[in-house]
């Protein structure tokens, strides 16, 4: 499980939109889909300003737990 499938899980758990996120982040949501894809590697800076818009830690998105909260998500 990559960080932009975690970032995206926790997205979506949350019920927030990728515009929404992305706006929080101050990046736009071109980027953020591309991260999510695992198309645009994340610079700390990046990672440390998504955590903080979805009120977790940069720890947490890099985590491998998160594969299995995925599945139960798409169920």
């Amino acid at each position: 499980m990559s960080v932009g499938d975690n970032i995206k899980l926790r997205r979506i758990k949350e019920g927030i939109k990728q515009q929404d996120l992305a706006e929080w982040a101050g990046i736009t949501a071109s980027m953020l889909s591309q991260i999510e894809r695992g198309k645009k590697p994340l610079s700390p800076q990046i990672s440390w300003a998504i955590a903080e818009a979805l009120q977790c830690s940069v720890y947490d998105l890099e985590r491998v737990e998160c594969k299995i909260e995925l599945a139960e998500v798409n169920e």
